[in-house]
């Protein structure tokens, strides 16, 4: 009985996911097809892994989306800091009025993406990264450049 309820409520999800696919075959948004939410997909379409951060826009207004003091901690969950192997992706939700999954930025602002060589990101002392722009790639993308790129956000590396 258990086995056709999970197999109900997965059927469920999957004609929900589908009534929001575009015509691409993409999903457009969340289950509930809220039209103020879409799926940014973050790609490492280089051949070493990746340390990505999404800064917060912070108190600096000088240097907003700044690099923190303190070295961020990958997690696999994380919507902030997380690593991706070399070729894969990573789907997050936001939201159209802001331009951060952490809802710092305004929509006309710009949020910055780091993007770090795992080896330097663990190997390399974090004030060297810091003080170092060479060890790192940075984007800096409004809402509406995430939208001419197809919500798509690619690092090839070097």
């Amino acid at each position: 009985m258990k086995r056709i309820a999970y197999l109900f409520a997965a059927a469920v999800m999957v004609l929900s996911a589908a009534s929001c696919l575009k015509d691409n075959g993409s999903v457009d948004s969340m289950p509930g097809c809220s039209s103020e939410q879409y799926l940014m997909t973050i790609v490492n379409d280089s051949n070493v892994k990746t340390v990505w951060y999404i800064a917060e826009k912070g108190k600096d207004d000088a240097n907003p989306g700044a690099l923190p003091s303190e070295k961020p901690v990958p997690e696999e969950s994380s919507m902030i800091c997380f690593v991706l192997e070399s070729k894969s992706s990573k789907d997050i939700w936001v939201n159209t009025n802001i331009t951060h999954p952490t809802q710092s930025y305004g929509p006309e602002e710009k949020a910055v993406f780091y993007v770090f060589e795992a080896d330097v990101f663990e190997g390399t002392v974090w004030a060297d990264i810091i003080s170092d722009p060479s060890k790192y790639e940075k984007f800096s993308l409004s809402v509406q450049e995430l939208v001419d790129a197809g919500y798509k956000l690619v690092f090839k590396g070097n």
